[in-house]
């Protein structure tokens, strides 16, 4: 999600918000004695996970096509929201409970916190000049 500026994106106005799914597919053994270590993260009190993921931003080229994205020059505030868990609620309760001795299920989407950015025209039009 995109935004103009912070008090923006704080209030959840955004200028381009494509809603880009990257997903991956949870088989249906899932529902197992204790997480899959290939599909589940577990991490012990202290520790952190990170992952990279490269995001493509659309950036208007003039056609009617690009009318929706951003302009092609100019400051920005980018959000990612993540989703983390795509199965219903009754599984998530049940292996919740199941995997308690290991800590918690986490199920709730994550937000990033706002990341500011400067799209940079690619050439600048100066009239009058001979390109040469």
């Amino acid at each position: 999600m995109v935004s103009k500026n912070l008090h923006d994106a704080d209030r959840r106005k955004y200028e381009y918000d494509p809603e880009v799914m990257l997903r991956t597919s949870m088989p249906a053994e899932v529902d197992q004695a204790v997480p899959d270590p290939l599909l589940f993260v577990v991490l012990k009190s202290g520790e952190s996970y990170s992952t990279e993921h490269e995001v493509h931003i659309l950036v208007r080229d003039g056609s009617e096509f690009s009318r929706h994205f951003l302009p092609p020059h100019g400051h920005h505030v980018l959000k990612l929201g993540v989703a983390t868990w795509d199965r219903g609620t009754s599984l998530a309760q049940a292996l919740s409970e199941r995997w308690r001795k290991l800590g918690s299920l986490w199920t709730d989407d994550l937000e990033s916190s706002p990341m500011e950015f400067t799209i940079e025209p690619l050439y600048e039009q100066h009239v009058g000049c001979d390109p040469k």
